[in-house]
């Protein structure tokens, strides 16, 4: 499945079904289970060079801004990306190897104010230098380079890769740092389990008090006794850690930690946690021993919650729960991808199962981070297209969110007025013309409530209901609350195949917002181009409809809009209708 634009895929989400290799884990699996919840990416942004991290400031601009592996911050802006970048340092990146560069970025809590933020990036001699820039007096999207100050340098002398590195500040206002083991494989130097350096490690410190910055005394070994051991560690035994988060409504942190050759992994520590935790390499690699002709000691390590093999990826790329508010599906999700293979999964805790993890989309990206807004919509980075996608969901198949009448047809299904049009795949139908049947109980329902069913018929129409008999009690209930007056009086019949044109659709939809009695204003004849008979029966009626926004134009004619009284109304236009008319919001 590829697209450039926009992917879609029938997956579960709620209640994914998972085979348990491992108590309290989960490996991943390729296919999705049978329920109706789609998730898309949409493009939202390109013309980036090799894009590594995503963030916002917090400060209520509604910005991204989006760091560029060669040593520059671009801005996203109203949804467009400035040409100017917030900060290039080019020129003291070290970007000569593929996992080198401009590696991280987070703006202080209080970016707002003190316009604080962070980088991580790699130097000449291949150190990983941390340090703190303040923003531009003069521009709020350009930020002073010469205020640059190094908080803390960490050696890295003998490889090129594994350089890991993410910044976040944790809902204690601390500063939490992913450091790779230093490269090469294997771990030869087993930095990530020693205790006296920096690599292959969470480290935390405090940037607001000390010079340049202080340990918290709450950290893990701070009070340790052993010389030579680093207080900044927060937990160790990481091998590249490509991505860590918090969840910003629980404060979960989630780990990805790129493997060797067998696992990629992702780690989980509860929130409230006193930090410690070994998360297991080079003795691990995910579940398994990394060499296992070694004595290979499980206790006291932390295995990771969710794990796959190089079947379907082979570098991991952590992201983010997703706590939006656009889409309610993915609530409550964790979101992670593979760079190599560009694979997206999803992974959340059932409380009777445990840890659950499924595959998602299978798309064409180098997927090289993930990064939350403001509001905590989540995005993902494609690094060779230099593309920013935003993730999606719809419930049903056939209605992306890129289609005018999404957001409608999302609420319509939320108020549980409508089952679709089709199952297995869930679908809606949304440019399907409507006929006077179908009217009907989508007019019903929505006045009486999703649970309404209509009295035995009593035949009071001459119409032929041999394509639907369901339908002749609907069309009897829609005369007998006035909603609707038939379609000939002499003899009275319904005319329930007919299709319904835009003239008919505002008197129901009318009636539904005000009652069957309603009679709207007199005409004036000079609100539509292509309505000006004020004697004609249905000029008054589009008229107020228009006005109370309950149906949209069709186009426009020089300065006027344009009403197509006799052009059809499609199911995706009854639902934004019907939402206008009764008021409907998505729960």
């Amino acid at each position: 499945m590829r697209s450039s634009r926009l992917l879609l895929v029938f997956v579960s989400l709620m209640g994914m079904l998972m085979s348990s290799v491992f108590p309290g884990r989960t490996s991943v699996k390729a296919a999705a289970s049978n329920t109706s919840i789609y998730v898309q990416l949409m493009e939202v942004n390109s013309g980036l060079s090799q894009p590594l991290a995503i963030t916002n400031a917090g400060d209520g601009s509604g910005r991204l801004f989006i760091v560029e592996r060669a040593g520059r911050i671009r801005v996203v802006k109203n949804g467009a990306l400035l040409s100017t970048p917030f900060l290039d340092i080019h020129t003291i990146v070290n970007s000569a190897s593929g996992e080198q560069g401009l590696l991280a970025l987070a703006f202080h809590p209080n970016y707002e104010n003190n316009g604080q933020f962070y980088t991580v990036h790699v130097a000449s001699d291949n150190s990983l230098v941390l340090s703190r820039f303040i923003r531009s007096q003069n521009n709020p999207d350009q930020a002073d380079p010469s205020s640059r100050t190094t908080l803390l340098v960490i050696p890295h002398p003998t490889n090129t890769n594994h350089n890991g590195s993410t910044l976040t500040f944790g809902p204690d206002g601390y500063l939490y740092w992913s450091t790779g083991d230093g490269g090469g494989a294997g771990d030869t130097s087993n930095n990530a389990q020693n205790l006296t350096v920096l690599l292959g490690k969470i480290l935390r410190i405090d940037v607001n008090s000390g010079s340049p910055y202080s340990i918290p005394s709450s950290n893990p070994f701070y009070n340790s006794p052993t010389p030579g051991i680093r207080k900044e560690i927060w937990a160790y035994g990481l091998r590249n850690p490509w991505r860590i988060s918090f969840d910003r409504q629980t404060n979960d942190l989630y780990i990805a930690d790129v493997g060797q050759s067998t696992r990629e992994e992702i780690d989980f520590q509860s929130a409230g946690s006193a930090g410690g935790q070994n998360y297991g390499w080079r003795v691990m690699e995910g579940s398994l021993c990394y060499n296992p002709s070694t004595n290979c000691n499980k206790s006291g390590k932390t295995l990771p919650v969710t794990e796959y093999d190089h079947t379907l990826g082979c570098s991991v790329t952590g992201g983010y729960v997703y706590r939006g508010t656009a889409y309610s599906a993915l609530k409550g999700t964790y979101f992670y991808g593979d760079y190599c293979s560009g694979r997206l999964f999803g992974l959340k805790k059932d409380p009777s199962t445990g840890w659950q993890s499924v595959q998602l989309l299978d798309t064409s990206y180098n997927i090289s981070t993930f990064g939350e807004d403001e509001f905590g919509e989540v995005y993902l980075a494609d690094y060779a297209g230099g593309k920013i996608y935003q993730l999606a969901s719809t419930t049903f198949a056939d209605v992306p969110v890129t289609h005018p009448y999404y957001r409608d047809i999302e609420t319509l299904y939320a108020n549980g007025l409508t089952a679709g049009c089709s199952t297995n795949p869930l679908k809606y139908c949304p440019d399907q013309v409507m006929n006077r049947a179908q009217t009907a109980v989508f007019t019903l329902r929505s006045n009486f409530g999703n649970g309404y069913t209509p009295p035995i018929a009593q035949h009071i129409f001459q119409d032929d209901w041999s394509k639907g008999p369901w339908a002749e009690p609907w069309a009897e209930e829609m005369y007998n609350n006035s909603f609707s007056a038939g379609c000939l009086a002499s003899p009275l019949r319904f005319c329930p195949w007919d299709q319904i044109p835009r003239e008919q659709a505002v008197i129901f939809v009318l009636h539904l917002k005000y009652g069957g009695s309603y009679t709207p204003p007199p005409a004036i004849g000079t609100v539509f181009a292509d309505m000006t008979d004020v004697n004609y029966y249905a000029t008054a009626w589009a008229e107020q409809a228009y006005q109370d926004n309950l149906i949209p134009d069709c186009g426009t004619s020089g300065l006027k809009p344009l009403f197509c009284p006799s052009s059809p109304v499609s199911r995706g236009l009854a639902a934004y209708m019907i939402v206008r008319a009764k008021n409907l919001t998505n729960p």
